[in-house]
């Protein structure tokens, strides 16, 4: 693991701080980001690094990034929306899809955006459209826009994906356990097999396309929330696929909950009449 100085620290940052001088009639947001990503870059540099670090190989990273003058031009010249693509990094809500698009139609990206979130409403088109939007975002990311746009944690994106699919499955196969063992409990217990009506065991029909659901819609939603969307966003979208998760859990649950309530009609269905239960049935009286 990289290890830096104080004085190490201190020299990047004031390397950084004169950049930011430098960049002159740059709007603020736009500032932020470009020091933001020089910084990123700057790790990157340093991470192939181990161990102590001297000083002179530090001078030497800062120097192969250039002087803060050189540096903070060719800086402020990458923000400038290229048209060759589709992603707008300064005007960006999320990744810059929407504004890059709106930038490429000449029209406003309120426009756009607002298209696109009444599209998402028709739920066969939500997934779709976030897998178009990832796509596009890592077709610029991977051909040019690399140069200039924030870099991607790949690591981050691969645990977080795995931390969706993990939970996503293991509340799957927790409840389609509890849909096979509920009628072989039954059919110990009665000697007869279980025959529900759908409206009761409605879950082990559809229970594979909520979990397809689930996934198509959670995945891109996890992914987009590990990529460099502005902070805010980020926490916004982990708990917006929390939630879902959350939501696909208390399904699950309602689900089982109405074949043990099919279970209780049948058995009640099957054993009325007899001494055993007519005198349960008293009792309860």
């Amino acid at each position: 693991m990289l290890k830096l100085t104080e004085n190490q620290e201190r020299r990047i940052t004031r390397y950084l701080r004169d950049v930011g001088e430098r960049l002159g009639t740059v709007p603020q947001a736009e500032r932020e980001a470009v020091l933001t990503r020089l910084n990123a870059r700057i790790d990157r540099e340093l991470s192939r690094y181990t161990g102590t670090m001297e000083d002179a190989e530090v001078e030497r990273v800062l120097t192969h990034f250039g002087d803060p003058a050189q540096t903070a031009t060719q800086s402020a010249i990458s923000t400038q929306p290229s048209l060759t693509t589709f992603v707008s990094w300064p005007d960006r809500v999320w990744l810059g899809v929407c504004a890059g698009l709106a930038r490429k139609l000449d029209i406003d990206a309120s426009i756009v955006r607002v298209i696109a979130v009444l599209m998402g409403l028709v739920l066969p088109l939500l997934p779709l459209l976030l897998i178009a939007y990832l796509a596009t975002y890592f077709w610029d990311y991977y051909t040019e826009g690399r140069r200039v746009l924030e870099p991607v944690d790949l690591s981050r994106v691969a645990k977080a994906v795995a931390a969706t699919v993990g939970v996503t499955l293991a509340l799957h196969f927790g409840a389609w356990f509890l849909i096979v063992f509920i009628p072989h409990a039954y059919q110990a217990i009665a000697a007869q097999p279980l025959l529900l009506d759908r409206n009761w065991n409605w879950l082990t029909y559809d229970a594979g396309s909520w979990l397809f659901w689930v996934l198509a819609i959670g995945l891109p939603l996890t992914v987009m929330s590990a990529l460099p969307v502005p902070k805010a966003w980020s926490g916004t979208l982990r708990k917006v696929v929390q939630a879902g998760l959350a939501l696909y859990a208390v399904l699950l649950c309602f689900g089982v909950a109405c074949i043990l309530v099919g279970v209780i009609l049948r058995g009640v269905e099957e054993f009325s009449g007899t001494a055993g239960t007519d005198a349960v049935f008293s009792l309860i009286k």
